[in-house]
C-alpha cells in the first residue's frame, strides 16, 4: 500500500504522497531494462522517496535483490549487522 501522509527524515521531506503514483510508475521504467544499472537506479530511488506505508527498507532489499537473481547473479545484504556471526 502507498503511503497517505507526507513523511521526513531528520532535515530530508520525501516527496508528498499524491505523486508517490506516479513516482513508482517512473521507477518501472527502469526494471524494464533489466540491467545491472538499473538494479543500481532502482534501490536508491525506493529509499528516497519512501513510498510504502511500512517495509520500506525491506521491499527495497528484495526488489533488488530479486533482480539481481533474474540477472544471474548473488544475492547481497544491505545492513548493520554481520549475518554470520
Amino acid at each position: 500500500m502507498y503511503r497517505f501522509e507526507d513523511v521526513s527524515a531528520g532535515f530530508h521531506t520525501f516527496p508528498h504522497a499524491s505523486l508517490i503514483g506516479y513516482k513508482m510508475k517512473a521507477m518501472i521504467q527502469y526494471r524494464s531494462h533489466r540491467s545491472y544499472v538499473s538494479c543500481c537506479k532502482i534501490h536508491p530511488y525506493l529509499v528516497n522517496h519512501q513510498p510504502f506505508v511500512d517495509g520500506n527498507g525491506r521491499m527495497c532489499r528484495l526488489i533488488l535483490n530479486a533482480m539481481l537473481l533474474k540477472l544471474g547473479s548473488c544475492l547481497i545484504c544491505l545492513g548493520k549487522e554481520n549475518p554470520a556471526a
